[in-house]
């Protein structure tokens, strides 16, 4: 894998989720295209359809994280929210990855800790559903972006006009 390629894991166990982003994670870098995709398909079927108690979310090896991710990170927390799980872990040691996530004030809806004690390891690529049609790539970064705007009023005005753009596309 090349610095600029990122990826998407996950491990499973017992109502206890482990994502790990590792690179550059965005609609353009991801070694499969479709991660966004599969990312929301996976949190809507898995998410709402089993308890989910515990998650954490492995940044350690990530080097940029796009919007569109960060508002599926933030999805997540909303269906454990949803599910009367506990607020998911995000372990984002110091620098740009956890200075992005203060700014965008995800520390609301996520526990931050800088290193945990011990990682699971999560090295399964995220399950691929059916084929995915690129008019759900559009659905996912609009939703994802909703989620964003959502947190806050800085994150409302950020996103207005993509949120706006994103809404006249569908059509």
């Amino acid at each position: 894998m090349s610095r600029d390629e990122g990826r998407i894991y996950y491990a499973a166990h017992k109502g206890c989720y482990v994502f790990k982003l590792v690179g550059n994670v965005s609609q353009n870098t991801l070694q499969n295209q479709f991660d966004a995709i599969n990312l929301a398909d996976f949190i809507e079927k898995r998410f709402d359809a089993e308890q989910v108690d515990k998650v954490l979310i492995d940044l350690t090896e990530a080097h940029y994280i796009d919007s569109t991710h960060l508002g599926l990170l933030t999805q997540i927390a909303m269906a454990v929210r949803r599910n009367k799980g506990e607020a998911p872990t995000v372990v984002a040691p110091e620098g740009k990855i956890r200075r992005l996530l203060m700014e965008m004030g995800l520390q609301a809806i996520f526990h931050v800790i800088s290193e945990a004690d011990e990682l699971v390891c999560a090295n399964t690529p995220l399950p691929t559903g059916d084929e995915p049609v690129q008019s759900n790539n559009a659905r996912v970064v609009l939703e994802a972006h909703r989620a964003l705007a959502a947190l806050n009023e800085k994150n409302r005005d950020t996103f207005k006009n993509v949120i706006t753009l994103l809404e006249k596309q569908q059509v």
